[in-house]
């Protein structure tokens, strides 16, 4: 009989820890984090037809071999990941200080008067809901 078996209470347990919501700056530091600990790119394909990652396009006795797959195409999908995530995380958080400088008013675009949203300001709320929710994908998605 397995005795060290998680039984099923501790099991959904863990189900919603992982599960639990965190806003979209908190992913995003999380990305960030693990993309700096992460070994220093830009990462390579062996420009020889090998297969593997590595820290140089040619490898040597100077460079990482950072990650190897079956596949070709998954290699090069690792390889692109260290500028590709880079990438999107700055986007994410462009896009995340616009809607903000728009919902607080930073930018001075609301004239002074009643206190409900603007046009702008609403479709701002709404971009940033859509990433958040993005960010945070219900169980099953």
């Amino acid at each position: 009989m397995l005795t060290d078996f998680p039984d099923p209470a501790s099991m959904q347990e863990a189900r919603r820890e992982v599960w639990q919501e965190v806003t979209a700056r908190e992913v995003l530091d999380g990305i960030k984090t693990r993309l700096t600990k992460a070994t220093p790119g830009p990462w390579f394909l062996d420009a020889g037809g090998d297969s593997g990652v590595y820290t140089e396009a040619r490898p040597s006795n100077t460079s990482s071999d950072v990650a190897s797959a079956f596949r070709r195409e998954d290699e090069a999908f690792i390889a692109a990941a260290p500028v590709d995530v880079a990438r999107l995380t700055r986007a994410v958080e462009a896009a995340l200080e616009a809607c903000d400088t728009v919902i607080d008013n930073r930018d001075g675009h609301k004239p002074p008067g009643p206190p409900h949203p603007t046009q702008q300001q609403a479709t701002a709320v709404r971009i940033r809901a859509a990433i958040e929710n993005a960010l945070n994908p219900k169980e099953g998605q």
